[in-house]
């Protein structure tokens, strides 16, 4: 069995991944995978459900049983040899990890199953290999690149290597002549919230879409003639890829370095990877990215720590330059001061954002509303949920009161999630054991 799912892998080179999709539609995801010319799939287990466990063996055994040997299935996220031997209770024919955990490789084999364990170092991928992995997932792939594959093959060449992370269509050739003997994709491939609705064209449709709107702003906006009180750097500043429902950051990252890297050889624009895309620590804030601004960057971008992750090494001469990334929902939030002290808004602004030491998900400012006469401390809030708004809201209005300054209101410019308002009235009201599941609108 081991031996065949190996040749399998070999002869067809794509394992897609599957990952939150309710049981009683993998059946029809795996036909429309089967009649794409996939011939293997996993089916993740969530670490965060462990009810649901059952229910995703269970679909793993369906699969199986329709498609009587056509389709190889094998669970994916296993960290622990329990979950091996859950998957090998329903048939499961490989056991693909996160990490190289040693247990989970040894109950994998002695159940004659086949062993994909994650790993990233060569030492990693020697220790999974001397656990006896019969292939070593390389995670996340497309951040390390097929030349840190081709270049870690050099001294373990006999050792089998699966790309893992950011595989799509534009990169398969890279990593296979690289080296690795098949490659596994996610969300390129099979992306849960086209899986549910069986529209599979939509992600290719997304993406051309947002390509389009790159060129048309590079087109039209002209950033030296551009004048406003908000940094910017690029006639399209900054495109964030958000996971809000049935999708996950890492899915919404590969997208992000796809788009980016079309619209770079398309329209000459450079790209910044930025949040959860960042190719370095210095490269996740923003703010640091946006320091300069456009008429400072291309200065700025001589230094090699500034070279862009996609395009030309210095700014489009009208376009600027563009960050890119996944990142969680943000929240724009502005609290409205009764003072038309702008240097007392910034002064407060200064103490909660992150990068003055304040909130480390805070970013903010002091700005002026003129038709008010009012200063008010505007705020991007970048994950909500280790930085709340009931958290800076309090303490602006703790830092006002400093200087004898009231908070006259607040507001939210666009959306917000319904979990950051719920946390809100959580706090306010005291609320007990509350959940957001007990919204009315939400069992609708």
């Amino acid at each position: 069995m081991r031996e065949h799912v190996i040749r399998y892998a070999e002869q067809y080179k794509v394992i897609a991944i599957v990952r939150g999709v309710e049981s009683e539609k993998c059946i029809s995801v795996a036909k429309a995978l089967y009649d794409g010319g996939i011939r293997l799939m996993e089916v993740t287990y969530d670490q965060r459900n462990p009810d649901g466990w059952k229910t995703t063996a269970q679909a793993i055994g369906d699969i199986l049983r329709t498609f009587e040997g056509k389709m190889l299935v094998g669970a994916g996220t296993v960290t622990t040899p329990e979950l091996v031997e859950l998957t090998h209770s329903v048939g499961g024919q490989f056991i693909i990890s996160p990490d190289t955990n040693v247990d989970v490789i040894r109950r994998t084999r002695e159940l004659d199953m086949v062993s994909m364990p994650g790993a990233l170092t060569p030492s990693e991928i020697m220790t999974a290999h001397r656990a006896g992995a019969d292939i070593v997932k390389l995670f996340p792939a497309a951040d390390l690149g097929p030349g840190y594959l081709k270049a870690i093959r050099a001294p373990i060449s006999h050792v089998k290597l699966m790309a893992v992370g950011g595989i799509n269509e534009n990169n398969i050739a890279q990593f296979l002549n690289a080296g690795a003997i098949g490659v596994g994709i996610g969300g390129n491939l099979a992306n849960r919230i086209w899986i549910e609705a069986g529209e599979f064209y939509k992600i290719t449709e997304s993406a051309k879409a947002m390509v389009a709107a790159i060129g048309k702003a590079v087109e039209l906006i002209d950033m030296t003639k551009h004048q406003g009180q908000h940094p910017r750097m690029g006639c399209v500043d900054v495109v964030p890829f958000i996971p809000i429902r049935n999708t996950t950051v890492e899915e919404a990252d590969a997208l992000a370095k796809a788009v980016a890297k079309e619209a770079s050889e398309k329209f000459g624009q450079p790209f910044f990877l930025y949040e959860k895309s960042a190719t370095a620590p210095h490269r996740e804030n923003l703010a640091k990215v946006r320091q300069g601004q456009f008429e400072g960057m291309a200065e700025k971008m001589k230094d090699p720590q500034w070279k862009p992750d996609f395009g030309p090494d210095t700014i489009h001469p009208t376009g600027g330059v563009t960050a890119i990334g996944a990142r969680m929902p943000l929240i724009a939030y502005n609290i409205n001061l009764d003072t038309s002290n702008l240097e007392i808004a910034q002064r407060i602004a200064d103490k909660i954002r992150h990068i003055k030491g304040g909130f480390r998900y805070c970013k903010a400012m002091g700005v002026m509303l003129e038709d008010r006469n009012i200063a008010q401390v505007s705020m991007n809030l970048t994950d909500y949920t280790k930085t709340s708004v009931y958290t800076v809201f309090e303490t602006v209005r703790m830092e006002a009161r400093r200087y004898g300054v009231n908070v006259l209101g607040s507001e939210v410019v666009g959306l917000i999630p319904l979990q950051a308002l719920v946390d809100c009235a959580e706090y306010y009201l005291g609320l007990e054991g509350f959940e957001s599941k007990q919204v009315l609108e939400t069992r609708l």
